[in-house]
C-alpha cells in the first residue's frame, strides 16, 4: 500500500511542476539565439524548480508515511479492542454484539486522499518559499561545491524546524479538520431530510450517518495525536533520515558528473573520485540532478517489466528488491516504515487503542531513549 501511494505522491508532485516546460525553453531559446540574459531567467526558474522538488519530496514522503503508520496503528487497535467485546459478548448470550463497520475504517483511511490535493500543495508552497529564501545568493552561472549546495539544503531545513509545530498543525487541518468539515455538511443534509423516503432508503441514510460519527471521532483523535510532542519527535527523525537520503543523492550527482568530465578515461586509470572536491558550475549541475530524479522515478515503474523479461526464473521477492535499491525514493519509503522513532510511536498507539480510546497522556515513546 505504501509503495502505491508513494508513486501516487511522485505523480501529484511532478503534476504540479513545470521542469520539463522550462527545459524545452531553455534548448528552444539555446537554438533560436535568445539573448543570455533571457536564458539566465529560465534557469534561475528552474534552480528553485528543481531544489523545490527534491525537498518536497522529503516533507511529502515523510508527512505520508507518519499519517498512514499512524492511522493504521490506530485502526488496528480499536479492531482489537471490538473484537475482544464480540467474542464476550457471543460467548455470554450467543449473539453477537458489533456488525461489520469495516466501512468506517475504510472512510477514515480514505482521507489520506486529501493529502494528495491539499496536504501536498501546502508543503510545496513552503519549500518553495524557502527554497527562494535559501538559494537566493547562489546564482546560476555561480561555481558550486558539494559542501555549498549542502549548506543551502541545511539552511532550508533549519528555516523550517523554526516553525515546525505550526506548519504540522496546518497540515493536519488541510488533511483532517477539512474532510471533517465535508463530513458535517453531508450528516446536516441527511439530518434535514423529510419523512417521505422510503424505510430502506432511511436505512442506508442512517448507517451512513452513523458511519459519519464514528470517522468524526478517529479524525478527533488524529488531530490530538498530531498535537503530542512525541508525534513531532517522530517527524523530525522522518525528516532527518529523508535529507540523509537526499544528500547522499546530491553527492552521487557531483560524482556523476566528475565521471562524464573523465569519460575518456579507461576503466583502469581511473581513481578515487572526492565528491568534495569538485567545483562545478551550477547551471550544469541543474540538468544532471533533474536527469537523475526523472531516472530514479521512472525505474519504479519500468524496472519490473524489463527484469521480468530478463530474468525469468528470477522469485519476485529478489525482483523487488533489485528495483527498490535502484530507486532513491521507494527505499526512502522503506527505511522510515522501519525507522525505530515511528515502529515504537506506531506499536504504543496500537497499544493504547486496544485498550479503549486514549488520552494523549497515554500515547508516546516511552520506549525510546
Amino acid at each position: 500500500m505504501a509503495n502505491k501511494q508513494f508513486r501516487l505522491i511522485i505523480r501529484k508532485l511532478k503534476e504540479m511542476f513545470n521542469i520539463v516546460q522550462l527545459l524545452n525553453k531553455i534548448k528552444e531559446a539555446q537554438s533560436n539565439n535568445v539573448s543570455p540574459s533571457e536564458q539566465l531567467k529560465y534557469y534561475e526558474e528552474l534552480k528553485v524548480e528543481i531544489f523545490t522538488y527534491i525537498v518536497a519530496e522529503i516533507y511529502a514522503i515523510a508527512f505520508f508515511i507518519t499519517y498512514l503508520r499512524v492511522q493504521l496503528s490506530m485502526i488496528s487497535g480499536v479492531m482489537y479492542h471490538e473484537n475482544q467485546i464480540n467474542k464476550s459478548s457471543t460467548m455470554s448470550d450467543g449473539n453477537s454484539l458489533l456488525k461489520d463497520t469495516t466501512s468506517r475504517y475504510y472512510m477514515f483511511i480514505g482521507l489520506l486522499e486529501n493529502f494528495h490535493q491539499k496536504g501536498i500543495e501546502h508543503l510545496v508552497g513552503i519549500v518553495r518559499n524557502l527554497v527562494k529564501k535559501s538559494f537566493h545568493n547562489l546564482k546560476i552561472t555561480d561555481k558550486v561545491t558539494l559542501k555549498d549546495v549542502l549548506k543551502n539544503l541545511n539552511e532550508i531545513k533549519s528555516n523550517w524546524n523554526e516553525s515546525f509545530e505550526c506548519l504540522i498543525e496546518e497540515n493536519v487541518l488541510h488533511v483532517y479538520r477539512h474532510c471533517d468539515q465535508q463530513q458535517q455538511q453531508q450528516r446536516q443534509n441527511s439530518s434535514t431530510d423529510d419523512g417521505s423516503i422510503a424505510d430502506d432508503e432511511n436505512a442506508v441514510k442512517c448507517k451512513l450517518l452513523n458511519e459519519y460519527k464514528a470517522c468524526s471521532k478517529f479524525i478527533d483523535e488524529m488531530i490530538d495525536i498530531t498535537k503530542l510532542s512525541d508525534f513531532r519527535t517522530v517527524m523530525e527523525n522522518c525528516i532527518d533520515i529523508g535529507y540523509s537520503n537526499l544528500f547522499d543523492f546530491i553527492n552521487e550527482c557531483f560524482i556523476q558528473f566528475e565521471q562524464q568530465q573523465n569519460s575518456q578515461q579507461t576503466m583502469e586509470s581511473r581513481q578515487f573520485i572526492n565528491p568534495h572536491q569538485i567545483n562545478v558550475v551550477l547551471i550544469k549541475l541543474l540538468p544532471l540532478i533533474w536527469q537523475q530524479v526523472h531516472q530514479n522515478d521512472s525505474d519504479d515503474d519500468n524496472n519490473a517489466n524489463r527484469n521480468s523479461s530478463s530474468n525469468r526464473n528470477d522469485n519476485r521477492s529478489s525482483e523487488f528488491c533489485e528495483n527498490e535499491k535502484r530507486n532513491r525514493n521507494a527505499l526512502l519509503v522503506q527505511f522510515l516504515l522501519c525507522s525505530d522513532s515511528l515502529t515504537c510511536f506506531a506499536a504504543n498507539i496500537y497499544e493504547a487503542f486496544c485498550n479503549e480510546m486514549p488520552t494523549r497522556k497515554n500515547i508516546g515513546l516511552s520506549t525510546i531513549d
